[in-house]
C-alpha cells in the first residue's frame, strides 16, 4: 500500500497515488473473503493475532491522510471487511491505549506534509 506518495504530493500524481491504494485495498478485501473466516472480526478468528497488530498499526495514519486529504481510502460500501476490521481493531483496548493521540498525529501530519511538498517543489 501507498502511503508516502498519497501524504508527500499533490494534483495528479496524488490522484493517482489515492487511487492505487483504493485498489490494493480492494485487492486485500478480496483476499480477505477467499482466505479468512467469515463473520469474524479478525483475521485469526475472534481474537487479534500477529497479522491483526502488524496491518492494524497503520489504521492511524490511514485515518489521518483521510482527514489530511479530505478523501476516504477505506469505507464501508467499497470494502466493507477491511473497514469493520479496522472498526473492530480500533475498539480494541490495546488499541486505544497503545495508539498515537489523533489530533496530535494531525497536526505532526500536516507540518510533515508541508515540509515534503516543499522539498519536492525546490
Amino acid at each position: 500500500m501507498l502511503i508516502r506518495p498519497i501524504y508527500a504530493c499533490c494534483g495528479e500524481e496524488q490522484k493517482k497515488a489515492i487511487t492505487e491504494f483504493v485498489e490494493n485495498v480492494t485487492m486485500m478485501e478480496k483476499e480477505i473473503v477467499s482466505e479468512f473466516p467469515a463473520g469474524k472480526p479478525f483475521f485469526s478468528g475472534e481474537r487479534p493475532g500477529f497479522l491483526d497488530v502488524v496491518v492494524g498499526s497503520a489504521s492511524s495514519l490511514i485515518k489521518v491522510i483521510e482527514r489530511l486529504l479530505g478523501v476516504k481510502l477505506v469505507d464501508q460500501e467499497r470494502t466493507p471487511l477491511v473497514h469493520s476490521w479496522l472498526v473492530a481493531f480500533a475498539e480494541l483496548d490495546v488499541a486505544k491505549d497503545t495508539m498515537p493521540d489523533m489530533e496530535r498525529y494531525f497536526v505532526k501530519a500536516v507540518e510533515a506534509r508541508e515540509k515534503l511538498l516543499a522539498l519536492n517543489t525546490n
